[in-house]
């Protein structure tokens, strides 16, 4: 695996790179078909750059200036360009597709991990991408580049090359260059994370080419594929007692810079900073020391977003909290109010060989912010009048917050309380306070009181009548008006005149009852 080809400046080691002299050295892998007319690539290697020139090229397949593939570097130090062309309009639409990064992205003497991504089946913008540590970097449009990027790559008859533009070496680059992988697949990011520290098997779908360099015998003048298409590739104008050198890894030259905090929580905060020249960063952070942390070479230190809970360095309380490919990281399991010092780590090489730079600029103090509580509300009604006797009432009810409320009643007797329902007693006037207590986000909230009448239960009228066998109730006339009914009081209490069993229909008169006579009365 890649693990065991990094090697360090103070070990010994048989895994080889490939050597480019910048001057006419280029690998021919030949014309491999099956990128033409493709919606799908993915190029990915590992490089040192030795020397900044303008347009030199890591790989590509080059018929003409309207129709290529190509990864290079730009016309500025430590900036890499794009580029699929496909039967561009030179006159018209300039270099086609041609972008690259707008601020420089790498450095001299550093090995860094570089993929450009192609997949026409995508929005425009979307199309081509360029990941540099497995993290993907911003691109812009060349000023030539007037055209839209082509949903297609071009077909040509031009060789696939490495290390230059041209057969003959023209626009070579100079520097070193292993573990090369070319895929007629569009990687994504976590996909190509996943293989950038390890070796392939060969058979991984979509893999067309795989250039293991220490696999590669030099007396063969021969690339070795070690894919399952076996395409091996020339080594062209190379020296053989120079092109294949010892890979080694360094400490990074550049160190990570211009760390910030872009979000604080009493209890955690995310921190973004500007990559230094290493292939991944660590971050630890500390609530007790000072200085800067000292990791220990070839020393792999496991991070744990939780505060506390990674690797420490030595006995230190420097704690790891990020280790990755990304310029940011989030820290939890933080106190509020309290102050930390983070440090952001560069380093080169692969678990256990691993090699530390940090500058003073890149180690920070913050303080997390203070636990401020949020104001809420509740929302509570109930009916202001309930019958004696009534059945249980659902007390309902709402905090802002969502968390439940706590119901109290200030006489028992009147209206029971259990288990948010109310249980109507006793008549009289009652109290029912609702209320929020708040947690460890949410202030507690202001009591909601509403007060209830309990009302007697006033039984429903009904007639009693002195005769036994009274079969017909007569409509009561007042004042010409009809009573229709038994049971209704309007205001006065009428009875009956005459006590016959006669169907007669017509209407007793009050006029026509004797007066101390009552044989029907209405009572409550």
């Amino acid at each position: 695996i890649i693990l065991n080809v990094f090697q360090t400046s103070e070990a010994s080691s048989v895994n080889k790179c490939l050597q480019f002299d910048g001057i006419d050295d280029v690998v021919n892998a030949g014309d491999i078909n099956a990128f033409d007319s493709s919606q799908f690539l993915t190029t990915e290697m590992w490089v040192r750059i030795d020397k900044f020139d303008a347009w030199r090229t890591f790989f590509c397949k080059f018929q003409n200036l309207a129709n290529r593939i190509q990864f290079q570097l730009y016309n500025a130090p430590g900036k890499i360009a794009v580029c699929v062309n496909n039967n561009a309009n030179i006159n018209k639409e300039g270099n086609q597709a041609y972008y690259y990064t707008p601020d420089p992205e790498v450095t001299i003497g550093d090995w860094f991990h570089l993929a450009m991504v192609f997949d026409g089946t995508l929005s425009e913008n979307e199309r081509q991408k360029l990941y540099i540590n497995g993290m993907r970097r911003p691109l812009t449009r060349e000023a030539s580049a007037k055209g839209v990027i082509p949903t297609h790559m071009p077909q040509t008859s031009a060789s696939l090359l490495l290390g230059a533009e041209k057969e003959n070496g023209a626009f070579g680059f100079k520097g070193l260059m292993d573990e090369i992988r070319i895929w007629n697949v569009a990687r994504s990011a976590d996909e190509i994370r996943t293989n950038i520290e390890s070796s392939l098997t060969g058979e991984e779908d979509g893999l067309i080419l795989y250039y293991p360099v220490h696999q590669s015998d030099v007396s063969t003048e021969k690339l070795t594929d070690n894919s399952s298409q076996k395409q091996h590739a020339k080594l062209i104008n190379f020296n053989n007692e120079t092109c294949f050198v010892d890979r080694i890894v360094a400490v990074p030259v550049v160190a990570a810079t211009h760390p910030e905090v872009t979000y604080s929580h009493p209890d955690g905060i995310r921190i973004a900073w500007v990559r230094g020249s290493g292939s991944a960063n660590l971050v630890f952070a500390t609530d007790s020391e000072i200085g800067l942390p000292q990791p220990e070479r070839n020393v792999t230190y496991i991070a744990n977003q939780e505060y506390g809970k990674g690797s420490r360095i030595g006995v230190t309380n420097w704690y790891c909290v990020y280790n990755g490919y990304d310029a940011s990281a989030s820290i939890k399991g933080l106190s509020p109010s309290t102050g930390y010092r983070l440090a952001v780590v560069d380093y080169n090489g692969a678990s256990g060989s691993e090699l530390y730079t940090v500058d003073s600029t890149a180690v920070f103090t913050v303080t997390t912010v203070a636990h401020e509580k949020k104001p809420q509300q509740i929302t509570f009604l109930i009916d202001s009048a309930i019958v004696e006797g009534h059945g249980p009432v659902v007390l309902s009810g709402t905090a802002q917050s969502g968390l439940p409320l706590t119901f109290l009643s200030s006489d028992s007797s009147i209206l029971r309380i259990k288990d948010g329902m109310a249980y109507p007693g006793s008549p009289g006037i009652v109290s029912v306070t609702a209320s929020q207590t708040g947690d460890n986000d949410w202030l507690p909230a202001a009591d909601v009181t509403r007060t209830v009448i309990i009302k007697e239960d006033l039984k429903v009228p009904t007639v009693k009548s002195s005769s036994a066998n009274l079969k017909k109730t007569k409509p009561l006339i007042i004042g010409g008006g009809v009573l229709i009914g038994t049971g209704l009081l309007i205001g006065i209490i009428a009875a009956f005149a005459g006590n016959d069993n006669s169907e007669s229909n017509q209407p007793a008169m009050i006029n026509d009852r004797p007066p101390h006579d009552p044989v029907m009365s209405i009572v409550p």
